[in-house]
Parts: structure tokens; C-alpha cells; sequence
């Protein structure tokens, strides 16, 4: 039988690393959020002022805050990663010394059935995949109103 300050311990590192986890993915939102609505507003800048040799520097900002984006959303999903790692390890030791919990059980049954739930969107779409899509589209942005700008300008 376990002691309970060792489940007392695991299950307060679970609780830290989860909260951790969620902070970083909410940092990673947010940031997004920012880059998201800084190109909106730079792009219709650009448009509105009918893609001027001006606008050329606001076009390569587009595209160089979606390179941070992505850095950044890369970043914020390797914090993630660690702290979901932290609670599998504890959880998996927890599951050691209280084997009647069968929290490996568990979690193997839900992916299962998540995994059946959704086919597509369960194994082979990983949600770092879409953020950097979000971010490679305004990098593409950028880079589109900056030839665009440079061909109207010739």
C-alpha cells in the first residue's frame, strides 16, 4: 500500500503540470491573437492604399510576424509538451502504486475511443500542424502583398 503523501505529492504534480500545460496553450492563443490582428489590420492598409511602393515595408512586416508566430506557437507547444509528458510519468507512477485505480487502462481505452470517434482528425492531424498553417498563411500573405506591391510598382 502506497503511502499517501506519495499520492498526495503525484497527484499535486499532475494538478501543477496541467495547469502549466493549459497556461502555455492559452499564451499560444494569445499570441496568435495579436499576429492575427496585427496582419488583418497592416493587410487592409496595404489594400486600401492600393498596394503603393509605401506599403512594401508593412508587407514584409506581414510576412516576418508570421515567422514569429510560428517560432513562437513552436515554442509555446514545446512548453506544452513537456508538462503533458510530466503528467503521463506521474500519472503512469501513480497507476504503479495504486494498480486498482488502472489510470493506464483508462487512458489507453479513451484514446482508443477518441481515435474511433474521429479517424482523421485523431492520429494524423496534430494540432501544431494547424497553428503553424495559420501562421505559414500569413507569412504567405505578406510575401503575396510584397510581389504584388513590387509588380503594381513597376
Amino acid at each position: 500500500m502506497p503511502s499517501d503523501k506519495i499520492v498526495e505529492v503525484l497527484l499535486k504534480s499532475i494538478e501543477e503540470s496541467m495547469v502549466s500545460a493549459r497556461q502555455a496553450e492559452a499564451q499560444r492563443a494569445t499570441i496568435t491573437n495579436y499576429i492575427v490582428t496585427i496582419s488583418a489590420a497592416l493587410l487592409a492598409f496595404v489594400v486600401q492604399q492600393r498596394f503603393l511602393i509605401s506599403t512594401l515595408p508593412a508587407s514584409l512586416f506581414i510576412g516576418l510576424i508570421g515567422l514569429f508566430g510560428i517560432l513562437s506557437s513552436m515554442k509555446f507547444g514545446q512548453h506544452y509538451h513537456i508538462h503533458w509528458v510530466r503528467v503521463y510519468l506521474f500519472q503512469k507512477r501513480l497507476d504503479e502504486l495504486c494498480p486498482e485505480a488502472r489510470l493506464e487502462a483508462i487512458r489507453k481505452e479513451s484514446y482508443e475511443m477518441n481515435h474511433q470517434l474521429f479517424p482523421i482528425t485523431g492520429k494524423r492531424i496534430k494540432i501544431i500542424h494547424l497553428w503553424s498553417a495559420l501562421h505559414i498563411s500569413i507569412i504567405s500573405l505578406g510575401i503575396g502583398c510584397a510581389i504584388a506591391t513590387a509588380i503594381l510598382n513597376n
